[in-house]
């Protein structure tokens, strides 16, 4: 079980996030169109401008880590997982160590390519890898969980060596927990991809914590080549409750807005529960994943201009994603009390609510009105 951090962050100098952005967002137009779900005969797995790609596509990993032991799992409900995360509209699975990785992942991967949804296999021995790697559906390799507290550095790059070495064309990926007091910089650079975990929920942090260690994250990534990506919190500490649908949502966006590229969340089974136990919190990561599937070709191609200050203790973040999958205005409540909004939009002619229950109150290039607690508002933007 991972463990509760203190991520509040300083605010980052405003010339070098300039600079650190223009280099990210000018690698980030896609070479072809972004892809949900991917069915491909065989697959190449890339991190090129900040993103994932398979086949030449960008790919927006949205996903849960599963816990292959957890609750005494067993291949069969491996698999039945599986179907369940696809049914739901899932792009990725992460799974840790199996029993038998030679004989209980290569049925898990092919009903992973026949339902469109990636693995990324962590716990995997050398000896496995060359084999595995010809399967289409397997997107790469998690190199070290929890990896600023188990590992170092030279030792994570000497995994990524070794395993580049057996499967060039995959991925590979650590989790971490970047914070305030921690910014964990050696580590970004030593795989293909870091994945931020970020645990509030019943832990020391105030929810508001997630923007500023993602953004942390896109900006450390955004130096050295790697795709960001967000681990988010479904499982509940121990003695303590899972978080509500409405923190669930505000997580998620937060992380979004922040400019990662791609969500896993923590996890599809944690002790001997599933998150399917708790129906409306399932429901609300069924309903993320629809809407990041209509957002994350503009997400993965999009020009990201902020509208709020990137500073620190700054209750509402606004940003506005412009791309080929068109213009999104994305807006988060990051606190648990109503905030006032107001933001200029002098080159906005009209908004379209896409997701979220608030009218807007826009006019004469200004959005204005209130924002529920946790409040979170998509606009499409013409």
């Amino acid at each position: 079980m991972r463990r509760a951090y203190n991520t509040a962050v300083p605010p980052l100098r405003p010339l070098a996030v300039s600079l650190l952005l223009g280099a990210l967002l000018t690698s980030c137009a896609p070479l072809r169109p972004a892809v949900w779900t991917v069915e491909a005969r065989q697959t190449r797995v890339t991190a090129s401008g900040g993103r994932v790609l398979v086949n030449g596509r960008p790919f927006f990993p949205f996903g849960f880590y599963h816990i292959s032991w957890a609750d005494q799992g067993t291949p069969q409900t491996r698999l039945d997982d599986l179907d369940t995360l696809a049914d739901a509209g899932f792009n990725v699975m992460l799974t840790e160590p199996v029993r038998e990785a030679e004989t209980e992942m290569p049925p898990l991967l092919a009903r992973a390519q026949r339902r469109g949804v990636m693995i990324l296999a962590h716990g995997i021995q050398p000896r496995f890898v060359r084999e595995l790697a010809g399967q289409p559906a397997l997107l790469g390799f998690t190199l070290m969980d929890d990896s600023n507290y188990n590992s170092t550095p030279p030792a994570v790059a000497d995994l990524q060596a070794t395993y580049k070495a057996l499967a060039p064309d995959k991925l590979t990926g650590i989790t971490l927990a970047v914070a305030n007091d921690r910014p964990e910089s050696g580590f970004f650079g030593v795989s293909d991809s870091v994945s931020n975990m970020s645990y509030p929920i019943g832990g020391t942090d105030e929810i508001a914590v997630v923007y500023g260690v993602m953004r942390q994250t896109v900006v450390q990534a955004a130096r050295r080549g790697v795709v960001p990506l967000a681990t988010l919190q479904t499982f509940a500490w121990p003695g303590q409750r899972r978080p509500t649908p409405a923190e669930l949502r505000n997580m998620t966006y937060q992380a979004v807005v922040a400019g990662v590229k791609g969500v896993v969340y923590y996890s599809y089974r944690s002790g001997g529960n599933r998150v399917t136990d708790d129906g409306p919190l399932w429901q609300e990561t069924r309903n993320l994943a629809a809407e990041m599937r209509v957002l994350s070709p503009t997400l993965l191609s999009a020009g990201r201009r902020e509208l709020t200050p990137d500073t620190a203790g700054q209750p509402v973040r606004a940003v506005q994603f412009s791309g080929a999958g068109g213009s999104y205005l994305l807006v988060v409540n990051t606190t648990p009390r109503p905030q006032p909004l107001r933001l200029d939009l002098p080159r906005v002619r009209s908004l379209r609510p896409l997701f979220g229950t608030a009218t807007p109150d826009f006019g004469r290039g200004q959005l204005g009105g209130t924002l529920e607690a946790l409040g979170v508002q998509v606009f499409e933007v013409r």
